[in-house]
């Protein structure tokens, strides 16, 4: 259940939102929701970890995107969960 332990922080939750249609650096997805890129940071290896996200360097930036495999699992989860 580590994946519901991911999703059970609102900023996470709101992350995945942001990044739904495009990929963004740490440092703008820190400063769409108004936190350190320390906080984003931390919140955005947990979203990787369980598979979520993904991320590639570019030059000194990460860049995170939808992973659409984990993506997948996880919204086929919360749909068998509600209904």
């Amino acid at each position: 259940m580590a994946v519901c332990a991911a999703l059970a922080e609102e900023v996470r939750v709101k992350m995945i939102l942001l990044l739904l249609d495009q990929k963004m650096c740490v440092s703008e997805i820190s400063e769409s929701l108004n936190i350190s890129i320390a906080n984003a940071s931390h919140h955005l290896i947990i979203l990787k970890r369980v598979k979520i996200l993904m991320s590639k360097k570019q030059g000194k930036e990460n860049y995170y995107q939808i992973d659409p495999n984990g993506y997948r699992c996880v919204k086929k989860m919360i749909l068998e969960t509600l209904f």
